[in-house]
């Protein structure tokens, strides 16, 4: 997701105008910019939340214990006493999850090592070009660690009250650097004057976490504006083909409604989540909200990171009061520069969700056919002897 945002960034700097109009403002730029700062703090704490869910055979295992002893049928006495006898599987299991983690952080430190010599590197893997990444990922390492050492003790006496234990160190450091983030956003709306905005990016998920996905891979991406007028927020949520917005909230209010979005991303790190497993990811609420427009939906399913973007670009020309044609005209620059300048994008495939062809993927299949028909056709229609 940085390296989509850093290309349309770059794009927007250097088409900033097209057929006699400013077709990315400066408020466009900075929008683009403030999100793709804002996705690089959150990626290293999603990586750190990775550790929890690549490594988590304690939940797994003694989940599945619990279940089958739930299954079988001894005594209650029975029952408590095998519960806590389990616990004697901590420490390995702990062992083997510890030996997972090094080899994930080799594995970072290779591809952040590749990127910083090369500026290339495996896709989704862009912060791991930040060396104070690497040293939140040992710390988170090594306080799950210490966490689950401590909550395998307190398992003997209460097995519910062991593995909150082994939450709380791993947990509490995550959530220290989440609030320093929130405490930056809430002075940046404080500090911001009146009629202006910013952009933060949301991800969710939704349904069962799955321990083989790539963080924010299998993630959907959405983007929300936090607009300041006469000292009061609204809040305008783009998920293609709706916009839904909260208008006229005080700070606190849309700070907590920024707050519950962004936690939605880390399903791993809260505590009541991680009680059950699988592990669930939940839609943010964003509750009282209405709709303040429709757009085109997103296409092609794996559209959202780009498509939601420019839907974003989209509904601030909405706010600022600019006609449709000019959304249009930065629509086809954009595509364009991206058809001439990355390979990805010459076969019609197009970020942007419209009803042409090329612009979703029954329009790619379509065009594509055409292309194809064209091709044999001369061998139809060979002249006559």
């Amino acid at each position: 997701m940085i390296h989509s945002l850093e290309i349309a960034g770059d794009l927007a700097k250097s088409h900033r105008f097209a057929e006699g109009q400013e077709i990315f403002s400066d408020e466009h730029i900075e929008a683009i910019e403030g999100a793709r700062s804002y996705e690089k703090s959150l990626e290293s704490l999603q990586v750190q939340e990775y550790i929890h869910k690549i490594t988590n055979l304690n939940l797994l295992v003694m989940g599945r214990i619990c279940q089958a002893l739930e299954d079988a049928s001894f005594s209650p006495t029975i029952e408590a006493v095998i519960l806590r006898a389990s616990g004697v599987l901590i420490p390995i299991l702990t062992a083997i999850d510890l030996l997972t983690a090094v080899v994930a952080q080799a594995f970072f430190l290779v591809t952040g090592t590749i990127r910083l010599l090369t500026g290339r590197g495996p896709i989704y893997t862009e912060v791991t070009s930040n060396p104070l990444m690497h040293v939140a990922f040992l710390i988170q390492n090594i306080l799950k660690t210490v966490g689950n050492l401590i909550g395998s003790l307190v398992w003997f006496v209460s097995p519910l009250d062991g593995f909150k234990v082994s939450l709380f160190p791993a947990h509490g450091f995550f959530h220290l650097q989440l609030n320093r983030l929130l405490s930056n956003i809430k002075d940046k709306m404080k500090d911001a004057e009146n009629e202006t905005r910013f952009v933060i990016p949301i991800l969710y998920g939704n349904g069962e976490s799955s321990v083989f996905s790539v963080p924010s891979h299998s993630m959907h991406k959405t983007y929300l504006i936090v607009e300041k007028q006469n000292d009061r927020f609204n809040l305008y949520w783009v998920n293609r083909p709706t916009v839904s917005h909260k208008t006229d909230l005080d700070i606190e209010a849309a700070h907590q409604e920024i707050a519950s979005m962004l936690k939605e991303r880390f399903p791993f790190m809260d505590r009541e989540k991680m009680m059950s497993y699988p592990v669930q990811a939940s839609v943010p609420k964003f509750s009282d909200s209405a709709k303040y427009a429709t757009i085109d939906g997103q296409g092609n399913g794996t559209n959202c990171v780009v498509s939601n973007l420019f839907g974003m670009l989209h509904t601030l020309d909405l706010l600022r009061g600019d006609g449709e044609e000019l959304t249009q005209l930065r629509h086809r620059v954009t595509r364009e520069a991206l058809m001439k300048d990355y390979q990805f994008y010459q076969s019609e495939a197009f970020p942007f969700a419209s009803r042409g062809d090329g612009y979703t993927l029954d329009g790619v299949w379509a065009s594509a056919a055409r292309k194809m028909a064209a091709a044999i056709q001369p061998h139809f229609h060979q002249p006559s002897r």
